[in-house]
């Protein structure tokens, strides 16, 4: 079975030869990206320009002016929306674990 990320590497390379320096590819982490450029290596007998690489956070981050809220302080928010909508007595070390 053919990996995924060999058949992105071969379909980018298809569609865009091997400059594609005005791609961008985006990943659910950072992680992946590691990875296809070793396919997009093994797939081109040339050397190839990479894309540029985003998580899909850092994507939705640049469409927004909005800010990434804190998570400690998202979760006392949801923590208080429980409490008030369930009226539990549970502490929010119960509730967070």
């Amino acid at each position: 079975m053919t990996p995924f990320l060999t058949l992105v590497a071969r379909d980018l390379l298809h569609r865009f030869g091997r400059d594609l320096s005005r791609v961008t590819v985006v990943f659910p982490n950072k992680r992946a990206s590691l990875f296809l450029n070793d396919y997009l290596a093994a797939e081109s007998n040339q050397p190839v320009w990479a894309p540029a690489y985003r998580t899909i956070s850092e994507l939705f981050r640049s469409l927004t002016d909005r800010r990434v809220g804190d998570p400690i302080e998202l979760v006392c928010r949801l923590y208080e929306v429980f409490r008030d909508a369930t009226r539990s007595h549970e502490t929010l070390d119960e509730f967070y674990f």
